[in-house]
């Protein structure tokens, strides 16, 4: 996977217990979570991919879902999910991958990817939470992600347009990982994102981008928290 995608799909990853909730990201969570609206795309490497649009935004939400034979180990998966500094080791481009602050079931975290010329380098800072048992079903894991907005760690993002002059902040981007266990011991891995990665980027090619990478993303994750 190239370092493009990456950025516009922004892996990893509703703001934790803790940290402000933003109106826009409760809005666009509650995109992704209706099962309403998806459009079929493509199946890749075993993954379904399906889009949506997002209201009166540019945006474009995408979803990748993918059944993993019985053996798969979800808790793996989440482990590997909520370890945000091993970001690093799958994601092509992320130069930093780092928590700032645990909070409660989530945290507070920044990642940096060096983008191609001519693209500029991108960071985003956002708010991680993880959930057990979602919905009452047990052994359904759950991390979501948003970026807090331009109001909150005001001190952290000016360490990092400091640490990091050339880089641009993706404005938007929200998200969640769904592992989900079935009764003949598979594991049903959901991934729903979107992003605007801001900067001089097209929200159009953003959109294109992200829904090549979708795949990429639900096999790279899973098939490197099973490597022993």
């Amino acid at each position: 996977m190239s370092v493009l995608p990456v950025l516009l799909v922004a892996l990893c990853p509703v703001a934790a217990a803790g940290g402000p909730v933003s109106a826009q990201a409760t809005a666009l969570h509650r995109v992704l979570s209706d099962d309403q609206g998806w459009e079929l795309v493509r199946e890749t490497d075993g993954v379904t991919i399906s889009r949506k649009s997002v209201g009166t935004t540019e945006m474009v939400a995408w979803k990748g879902e993918k059944v993993f034979p019985p053996g798969t180990d979800g808790e793996k998966v989440f482990a590997l999910l909520r370890d945000t500094a091993r970001h690093t080791e799958i994601s092509p481009g992320l130069i930093a991958s780092t928590i700032v602050q645990q909070e409660g079931d989530g945290a507070l975290y920044f990642q940096v990817i060096d983008a191609p010329v001519p693209i500029s380098d991108r960071y985003w800072i956002a708010r991680s939470r993880t959930e057990r048992d979602v919905g009452g079903r047990p052994g359904h894991l759950r991390r979501s992600w948003s970026t807090v907005g331009p109001t909150h760690a005001t001190d952290l993002r000016a360490t990092l347009q400091a640490r990091y002059p050339a880089a641009v902040e993706v404005p938007e981007t929200h998200g969640r990982w769904d592992l989900i266990p079935l009764e003949n011991g598979g594991l049903r891995v959901v991934y729903r994102s979107l992003v605007d990665p801001g900067g001089a980027v097209p929200q159009g090619l953003a959109n294109r981008m992200a829904g090549r990478s979708v795949a990429d993303n639900i096999n790279r994750m899973v098939a490197q928290s099973q490597q022993p």
